[in-house]
């Protein structure tokens, strides 16, 4: 065994630690043990990021139904607002999931396609979390056009839009834009449902 050193909380943690593969399984109580760990340790730091990134992405690509996000009080290099999301990618497919706009079939359709194009890289390093995209300067422009209209209008759009999508809709320039998107999105796939 040997002491490793981790800083953690602004201190440094010291462990005693294996310091050979056989001490490792050893203190495992099983053989490959540390193969075993080393590729779940990989994995969920690189392979399910890249999965669930992707996922989300084709996902919003076939339902046209966002990840739900607000802008922070922070700019980025442009000057525009750093937007982060407000629900996990879990929550998101669970959401899209509930709309019936995909099927259970069609989305592990997806992931099997997801899954096996995604390179096993034990070199990789953990992946920093995605930030949203931009919204669309369409919808954008639908929410400016909502918001000069005044307070009163905007919350009458934000309720029939929270009411209709089941989820709160806030009264920012983003949150209107990505909830009137969503809401378009279903719509045209309610009147494609009708014609099948």
């Amino acid at each position: 065994m040997k002491i490793k050193e981790y800083n953690s909380v602004g201190v440094v943690a010291r462990f005693n630690v294996p310091e050979t593969i056989e001490e490792f399984d050893q203190s495992a109580k099983r053989a490959g043990a540390v193969l075993d760990e080393a590729i779940d340790n990989i994995a969920y730091r690189t392979c399910l990021a890249e999965f669930r990134e992707a996922l989300v992405s084709k996902l919003e690509e076939a339902t046209e139904i966002i990840r739900t996000s607000v802008n922070t009080d922070k700019k980025d290099r442009d000057g525009d607002p750093v937007v982060k999301y407000t629900e996990t990618e879990q929550q998101y497919v669970k959401r899209v999931m509930a709309t019936g706009l995909i099927t259970i079939e069609e989305v592990q359709k997806i992931a099997d396609a997801i899954s096996t194009s995604i390179v096993f890289d034990a070199s990789a390093r953990e992946r920093k979390a995605p930030t949203p995209k931009k919204t669309n300067k369409k919808w954008l422009a639908i929410a400016q056009a909502i918001i000069d209209k005044g307070e009163k209008a905007v919350g009458h759009v934000s309720q029939k839009l929270a009411k209709s999508l089941g989820h709160p809709v806030g009264g920012s320039l983003e949150e209107l834009a990505k909830a009137i998107a969503e809401d378009v999105a279903r719509s045209e796939a309610a009147t494609l449902a009708l014609l099948s």
